[in-house]
């Protein structure tokens, strides 16, 4: 029927039953299109031999005062119309809020004593002996249009009073539902932490305050929609959306109740809570988780470091208190010494790594550039690790054929490429093959090196971390290749101060790896080499002219440092003073010239 809100059934009865016994009129409710809703309810013997009759049925005689009631709200309220036989009734539209209840159809009664000529033809159309309709017809008082127009008002203002405090009651409890909802609500979204517990609880929520529509929290990415939760299948075009923090919104079906927008929007605001605060516990348990996982990789980088410094300083001093003890003579002293300064070397490179990276956190990484050709800076460093890979069995093949240009640290862009290829040569097995490609791309002026090798790969799951800082895909103390980790993340910190990028490919284990080190291209002029590569260009010799017969003060609180600066010293030459702080230093100084100063920089 469309009504906005109706009596239960046993209302109706309560209400028309007692009206029909109070009036002694016959009563019927229908709806609009003339199906019986409620009743009869009958009082006296004629509407009880009518009701025998089902004479109330639809379409029976019911349908002339149906008729005049229907047509809205300009249609007369109350019509008394005549049943055809004599007998009379009232047609009467309830309606409430604009929006028709029902008709009720009331009277069925005479409006004067009838004669044995419609008795006869009232028994006819009821299929009922003409004697019994006689007697029924006589016992029922008439009644009067005029009456039946005053019980029409009467039961209309009734009808729609019962009406109107229904609908309050129905309102009430309803508002009563949805403040219990929002209460609920309110104490399970209190409770949830996790995102999608807080839109799951959100759409069910407004859906079951929206009366059953559908609903669904979207969050807009990149000017698309993603739904992160849905309650209810909708095919309605529009909906009342409610924006919420984070690009998000609470979309609510257009069919939702009116009364219910005023709680959604109080939904809103505690669905909006709930996520920020979920939200920020899962911010929390992201730093949590790398807070943890910082620590785990720091205590890992101690027992690394601790490892890689050990390991050579045993062979150190195993070799140096030999020497001491005399048990090394002729080839063995040359060996021990060789051992000694190759295990310096080693740790001093460690100690470079960690000063670097310290560089690195601290933003205090500079660079000298000038004119640099990398492919001569990676043949150089080929040369260098030539015996390395001889005694692995395996193959270098250097592919460049043109120039690679750059404006850079030479000795920087050295430590870059030596990095790829002391790695690749160091992971590659033996009789494997390491490639150095370089080319020029001409179109957005930079020069590419490639180092590919035919090693074991690096795992999928290890690729995002190959140039962090700390992180080894095997960072156990047991592996088999050393090292700190550290020589791929410094990698890529230079490249990335000379305005480049360092890219990894790797088809995962045992499908080797590649890597790319794109530059800006430089000037082609005068390109030069790292100094440690160029030839002769920082001899012993030269050092000594320099520093001959000069007064030189070294400053340092080591004296280990400080016997080792004065003997170099003394042995080319220079007059050699020294001091322990910078206190006796301003004092020597001030006794004499000095012409040189070589002092520690950080003493305390």
């Amino acid at each position: 029927m469309g009504a906005a809100v109706d009596l239960p059934p046993e209302a109706w009865a309560n209400l028309l039953g007692a009206f029909a016994r109070a009036t002694g009129v016959s009563l019927a409710l229908y709806d609009e299109a003339g199906a019986l809703r409620a009743g009869p309810f009958v009082s006296t013997p004629l509407g009880q031999a009518l009701e025998e009759a089902n004479a109330f049925a639809a379409g029976g005689f019911a349908a002339p005062a149906l008729e005049a009631s229907r047509g809205g709200a300009d249609q007369t309220p109350c019509a008394v119309v005549d049943l055809g036989h004599g007998l009379r009734a009232f047609g009467c539209p309830l309606r409430h809020e604009e929006q028709t209840v029902g008709i009720v159809v009331g009277g069925w009664v005479f409006s004067t004593f009838p004669e044995p000529r419609q008795a006869d033809r009232l028994a006819a159309s009821l299929g009922m002996p003409y004697l019994r309709v006689w007697q029924v017809a006589r016992q029922q008082p008439p009644v009067h249009d005029e009456r039946l127009a005053l019980y029409a008002q009467l039961l209309r203002t009734s009808a729609e009073a019962a009406l109107v405090a229904h609908a309050q009651v129905r309102r009430e409890q309803e508002r009563s539902r949805r403040l219990a909802l929002l209460h609920d609500a309110a104490t399970r979204l209190a409770a949830e932490t996790n995102v999608g517990g807080v839109a799951a609880l959100a759409v069910a929520s407004a859906r079951a305050l929206g009366g059953g529509c559908g609903a669904a929290l979207v969050v807009r990415e990149g000017g698309a929609a993603r739904i992160v939760a849905a309650d209810g299948a909708s095919n309605e075009t529009s909906v009342h959306r409610y924006p919420l923090p984070g690009d998000a919104a609470l979309e609510v079906g257009a069919s939702a109740e009116p009364a219910s927008l005023p709680a959604l929007t109080a939904l809103v605001a505690l669905v909006g809570a709930a996520l920020e605060k979920a939200h920020l516990i899962a911010d929390l348990e992201r730093q949590r988780e790398s807070l943890e996982q910082a620590g785990r990789l720091r205590d890992e980088f101690v027992a690394t470091v601790s490892h890689e410094l050990r390991t050579p300083l045993n062979a150190i001093l195993g070799w140096a208190a030999m020497l001491r003890g005399g048990q090394l003579a002729g080839p063995a002293q040359t060996r021990a010494v060789e051992v000694i300064e190759r295990n310096a070397r080693t740790q001093a490179k460690l100690i470079d790594d960690l000063l670097d990276l310290s560089r690195m956190i601290t933003g205090s990484l500079r660079l000298s550039p000038e004119a640099v050709d990398v492919a001569r800076v990676a043949e150089a460093v080929l040369e260098g690790l030539a015996p390395a890979a001889q005694a692995k069995r395996l193959h270098l093949h250097m592919h460049t054929g043109v120039a690679l240009p750059v404006y850079g640290d030479a000795a920087r862009l050295q430590q870059v490429v030596w990095n790829l290829l002391a790695n690749a040569v160091k992971f590659t097995p033996a009789g494997g093959t390491v490639e150095v490609r370089g080319h020029t791309d001409s179109a957005q002026a930079r020069v590419v090196l490639e180092v590919h090798d035919s090693g074991p790969g690096i795992p999928r799951e290890f690729l995002p971390h190959v140039f962090s800082r700390f992180r080894q895909a095997d960072g156990s103390i047991t592996r088999t290749h050393g090292g700190l980790g550290l020589g791929l993340a410094i990698a890529r910190h230079i490249v990335e101060l000379h305005g480049g990028e360092i890219t990894v490919r790797s088809p995962g284990e045992l499908g080797g790896a590649s890597f790319a080190v794109t530059l800006p291209r430089g000037a082609v002029s005068a390109p030069s080499l790292p100094s440690e590569v160029q030839a002769g260009r920082t001899a012993g010799d030269d050092i000594a002219r320099a520093v001959a017969g000069l007064r030189v003060l070294v400053v340092d609180d080591d004296e280990d440092a400080r016997d080792l600066a004065r003997t170099v010293l003394e042995g080319a030459g220079a007059r050699v003073s020294v001091a322990a702080s910078g206190a006796e230093a301003f004092e020597q100084a001030a006794r004499g010239s000095v012409d040189v100063l070589v002092a520690d920089l950080a003493m305390p």
